[in-house]
């Protein structure tokens, strides 16, 4: 599975929950009374050409697994140098919380999503770890996205989001019930140019930033640009084929940390998207990454990859998208260690109702990673056959491990306004690995299971 994707945060979740609380139009425009409900314009003001729209949103969260933990408690080990010694390495405990979170904020656009805009958002978020008594410091999220189309040849389009989050990472056993800062910064672009009625050549890019503050936590720096041409056989269909090259730097969060080389990855496809059939849509694409560690003798990879996205409307007022993707990245525990995964998501989304202000979801992924042979010197604590004991010794290890990451969720959503959302929504992960090496089962990473229910409300657009 990808890395840094193994404990799911509870901003994360958070956005997932806000995402799945906002109406689709195509479910909802055939509902009566559509109309009046899309013109319900309160919580939205304009000055000068200027849309501003206050936010709020207030969330409680029940998890019965706030740091991801394991429920091994602890390893009872002897160590070989002293075997006349028993010792005990104790893991992180599985500790359960309410957790509120308070998000004002306030959006400014200029233009319309319809045509030309530019957006920005900034909240903050302001939470409670009720039980463990734990105020993080408020966390801050902005975004910025914009739209121009000068009606002849030229499109673009991008986004950027920063976010500080001071929150508890969990499923490390390194980190416990610290809280962790950390800066993220995300952007994504496209650039397209109509050279005639059937094709096109366009430019992307994106970079992903993540930096941990005073932990010893590997962040990184990575950048990917695209370059690509389509062609369109029918008004409905283009074909695509795109090349692109990026590369990943790694930051060290304290100075104690060694120094880890670039890597850079290449890689093209080719696919098409559009309109399929009356009811389903979306993008196909498969091609080849290789993945180099210049630094690194042997380190180097390649596979086969695949970016799918479809969706298709059952009814009108349902609707079912899945998604796969494989790819290579860099493990985020051992930055030198390359690996390969594959996302799979399916989602539903249901109106209920005639008067569309009801709406349903439900979710699974599957996370899958295989994470190359990479040793290093360091702690295994081997199993003692016929007994709950292991011996610890110092030796060489491989790090070689095959993740899993397990994903349902589901929620309810009511929308009596525009600008007015309740929700009730559930998430459950499972997380599982499997080490070549016996002697880091269990320690070096902890498998664990988590639920998550919340309840919120969202006021403004």
């Amino acid at each position: 599975m990808h890395p840094r994707k193994t404990p799911k945060s509870e901003a994360a979740f958070r956005a997932a929950v806000a995402l799945a609380l906002l109406p689709s139009g195509s479910l909802l425009g055939a509902a009566s009374g559509f109309e009046a409900y899309q013109i319900d314009q309160w919580m939205s003001y304009e000055v000068k050409g200027v849309r501003i729209r206050p936010q709020l949103d207030i969330n409680m969260m029940y998890n019965n697994n706030v740091f991801s933990a394991s429920d091994i408690g602890s390893v009872e080990y002897v160590d070989l140098r002293n075997p006349t010694q028993t010792n005990r390495f104790t893991l992180n405990p599985r500790v359960a919380d309410l957790i509120g979170t308070v998000s004002p904020g306030v959006s400014f656009q200029v233009g319309s999503e319809d045509e030309n805009y530019l957006n920005l958002q900034y909240q903050s978020d302001n939470t409670r770890y009720f039980d463990l008594g734990v105020a993080p410091a408020p966390m801050h999220r902005i975004q910025l996205a914009g739209k121009y189309d000068n009606q002849s040849r030229l499109r673009m389009e991008g986004a950027h989001s920063t976010e500080f989050v001071s929150s508890f990472m969990g499923g490390w056993v390194n980190l416990g019930n610290t809280l962790v800062d950390r800066w993220t910064h995300t952007t994504s672009g496209r650039v397209t140019y109509d050279s005639s009625e059937k094709t096109d050549v366009y430019v992307s890019g994106s970079r992903n930033y993540l930096n941990y503050e005073g932990v010893n936590l590997y962040g990184n720096d990575g950048w990917r640009g695209n370059l690509g041409a389509s062609y369109k056989p029918t008004d409905r269909l283009s074909v695509f084929v795109e090349g692109g090259y990026g590369l990943t730097d790694f930051i060290r969060g304290t100075p104690a940390l060694g120094f880890i080389p670039t890597s850079h990855v290449y890689g093209g496809f080719v696919g098409v998207r559009g309109q399929f059939t009356e009811r389903l849509e979306g993008s196909i694409g498969g091609g080849y990454e290789i993945r180099e560690f210049p630094d690194i003798p042997g380190a180097s990879f390649s596979i086969p990859a695949a970016n799918i996205s479809v969706s298709y409307a059952f009814r009108e007022t349902t609707k079912f998208s899945l998604a796969f993707i494989r790819r290579t990245d860099n493990a985020a525990q051992i930055a030198r260690q390359g690996v390969t995964y594959a996302t799979t998501t399916f989602n539903v989304q249901q109106a209920l109702g005639t008067t569309g202000t009801w709406l349903a979801t439900a979710g699974v992924s599957y996370q899958g990673g295989t994470f190359d042979s990479l040793t290093g010197f360091g702690a295994a604590y081997e199993p003692i056959a016929g007994t709950t004991l292991r011996s610890l010794s110092l030796r060489t290890v491989d790090y070689k491990r095959d993740d899993s990451m397990l994903s349902l969720s589901g929620g309810i959503s009511y929308m009596p306004r525009r600008w007015l959302r309740f929700g009730l929504n559930y998430s459950y992960d499972n997380y599982s690995i499997d080490f070549a090496d016996a002697g880091l089962k269990d320690v070096f990473l902890p498998t664990y299971d988590a639920h998550r229910v919340m309840v919120g409300v969202q006021i403004g657009y």
